[in-house]
C-alpha cells in the first residue's frame, strides 16, 4: 500500500487496529493525546472492563459484551452488580 499501512491479517488484528483508532487515535485527533488515549504513567486512567475478552470471541458477539466496570481519570465510575469492584 502507498500509505505504508498493511491490511490486518485476521479479526484480532482488525480489532486491535479499531481499538487503537478509537483510543489513542481519538485522543490525537482531539489533541488530548498527552493526557489520555493510552495507559501510561501520568495520563488519565480511562478504561472499560468487559465481561469477556473481545479478542477471544467471534466478531458477531462483540456487540453482546457487557461493561462490568468503567474507570475515568483513575476513579471507578460504573460497577456492575456482578463485578468485583473496589470500594
Amino acid at each position: 500500500h502507498a500509505s505504508g499501512l498493511r491490511p490486518p491479517d485476521d479479526g484480532a488484528d482488525l480489532l486491535a487496529l479499531l481499538i487503537e483508532a478509537y483510543t489513542i487515535g481519538g485522543a490525537f485527533a482531539g489533541r488530548t493525546d498527552k493526557e489520555s488515549g493510552s495507559l501510561k504513567v501520568g495520563k488519565s486512567a480511562d478504561l472499560v472492563v468487559f465481561d469477556r475478552n473481545l479478542f477471544m470471541i467471534d466478531a458477531a458477539e462483540i456487540a453482546d459484551a457487557k461493561a462490568l466496570m468503567t474507570i475515568f481519570a483513575g476513579r471507578t465510575t460504573y460497577c456492575a452488580k456482578a463485578a468485583p469492584c473496589p470500594e
